[in-house]
């Protein structure tokens, strides 16, 4: 009773955070209608890889991507989001319903497995409801997995908070067969999202580390099993790699490096995120380390998290992280989300002072407030179809052979996103494309001719000492890439025009056969 009368303080918060995630929620299931052609979005790629299993199966030439030439599905992207996904699509037959049903039986799913697998170690109910609210309710979380449209990652995350669950369970008792749920568990995790596969790996480590003799073997075996279980598409997505394109090189770490040192304090929201949550991570460590009266168990546990934390917090100012092969590959949010996960463990998990708890009863709303608001200002709802959309959606019946979408308007119209519609294309007209979401896979030299139409044909473009194209240009490089049609916008049109009469157009679409 003393307990639960101490968790009050959480009663605010977990209120707050349950309406914004709700409606939150509420608002995705736009997606249910108004499929994603914005600017700011990964889940169109993830719509069109799930009809793409469907259709073609894995490890099959998809010939709707890049010309139909070198685009073999998963060779260079995890499968198990849409291996998970497929039946509910066979049932459904929409892709977007589908994503939508699936987005929520993952928080479903994460709202479960957290207040169920960490029953044992956090007793408190109200502290296992805030634990899934802190974790999938957060700004980042809602601005970069759930606004973005990460299915995979989304998922990726749910298997690291089973996996985390199991490794506190396990880490002060000896295992048994229980501990066999982390084999498929880890095995998902990299089938799903190597990412967070990837941040998260250190904790596998330390507990690795904490383990005693035959224990230590178990715990090696078990990483070793779901490695064997996932080979069928590791192996091959490992040796694709060695043949790497210009695009397949991104080390995503270097965004913390940006107008670093020089600019001392000039910081991207990433590197803001990533400086907090490294630093919260590392002071709610000690806290937590200090009220487990600095046990040898738990620092050798966490130790090797702390310090991914550590290279994280300085890389900024000293760019440490770049040079970690691997470990420079994932995205800054997803470390961020990683630190996020086990510092919110450790809030929830630590023996607080008077006095602290009389600080914490105050600040915590105001903190929660202070993050919905944030959130609300700088991610935005789901975006609803636009005119713009409308128009080049209905020029899509009339295309002819590969199309390649020539936006130039994203200050204009903030929509019509051509990776979208390379997505919405395939899936609703069975169209091929030039691009699609997913360069690495091409070899260098087409790599740097696709790249160079799409991106020489604007305006202001460093790279491109003669952009933007002049009409003739951008017809002679679109028939280099077997391009059939072409649709275009606005000003472009009037230019296009000068050269082709267009197959159709709209008020600001239109659309030439080449």
């Amino acid at each position: 009773m003393k307990e639960q009368l101490k968790d009050k303080f959480l009663y605010i918060p977990v209120f707050l955070l349950s309406i914004y995630l709700l409606f939150r929620l509420i608002d995705t299931s736009s997606l249910i209608n108004n499929f994603p052609l914005d600017f700011a979005n990964d889940l169109s790629a993830h719509l069109a890889r799930l009809h793409f299993l469907s259709e073609y199966g894995y490890h099959n030439l998809v010939p709707n991507w890049y010309n139909g030439f070198e685009y073999i599905l998963f060779q260079t992207y995890p499968p198990g989001f849409y291996f998970a996904a497929l039946p509910l699509y066979k049932l459904l037959n929409n892709v977007q319903l589908t994503a939508y049903i699936s987005l929520v039986l993952i928080y479903i799913l994460g709202f479960l497995s957290t207040y169920l697998i960490f029953k044992n170690d956090i007793p408190s109910k109200i502290k296992r409801v805030a634990f899934f609210l802190f974790f999938f309710a957060n700004p980042v979380s809602i601005g970069y997995l759930l606004r973005l449209g990460k299915l995979p990652e989304l998922t990726g995350w749910l298997l690291n908070i089973i996996i985390l669950g199991v490794i506190i369970y396990y880490k002060d008792k000896p295992l048994d067969k229980k501990f066999l749920l982390f084999i498929p568990s880890y095995a998902a995790l990299l089938l799903s999202n190597v990412s967070s596969f990837i941040v998260m790996s250190p904790l596998i480590l330390g507990f690795i580390l904490i383990k005693k003799n035959k224990e230590k073997v178990y715990v090696v075996l078990s990483v070793l099993a779901a490695l064997i279980i996932t080979s069928f598409w590791w192996i091959p997505f490992y040796l694709n790699s060695l043949n790497k394109s210009i695009s397949s090189e991104a080390v995503y770490t270097k965004w913390l490096t940006e107008n670093a040192p020089d600019s001392f304090f000039t910081f991207t929201t990433d590197k803001v995120t990533a400086i907090l949550s490294s630093l919260t991570l590392i002071i709610l460590f000690y806290l937590y380390w200090k009220s487990k009266e600095k046990s040898r168990n738990e620092l050798v546990l966490f130790l090797p998290m702390i310090i991914t934390a550590l290279l994280i917090f300085i890389t900024p100012f000293t760019s440490a992280m770049t040079f970690i092969p691997i470990f420079n590959r994932p995205p800054v949010d997803t470390f961020t989300i990683g630190f996020l996960l086990i510092a919110i463990y450790f809030f929830l998990k630590i023996n607080y002072g008077q006095k602290q708890e009389k600080i914490i009863k105050y600040v915590l709303p105001i903190l929660v407030i202070i993050s919905i608001i944030l959130s609300v200002s700088m991610t935005s709802f789901y975006p609803r179809l636009q005119n713009i959309d409308r128009e080049t959606m209905g020029l899509l019946p009339y295309v002819k052979g590969n199309l390649v979408v020539l936006e130039n308007n994203k200050d204009k119209y903030g929509s019509s996103y051509s990776r979208g519609y390379y997505s919405y294309a395939p899936v609703y007209y069975n169209i091929n494309t030039i691009s699609g979401w997913e360069d690495q896979i091409l070899s260098e030299e087409n790599a740097k001719e696709i790249n160079n139409f799409l991106g020489c044909y604007k305006k202001n473009v460093i790279q491109c000492k003669n952009a933007p194209l002049t009409p003739q240009q951008i017809v002679e490089k679109a028939k280099s890439l077997n391009v059939g049609s072409i649709i275009m916008y606005d000003e472009d049109c009037g230019k296009m025009k000068t050269l082709l009469k267009p197959v159709k157009e709209t008020e600001n679409v239109c659309l030439f056969k080449i």
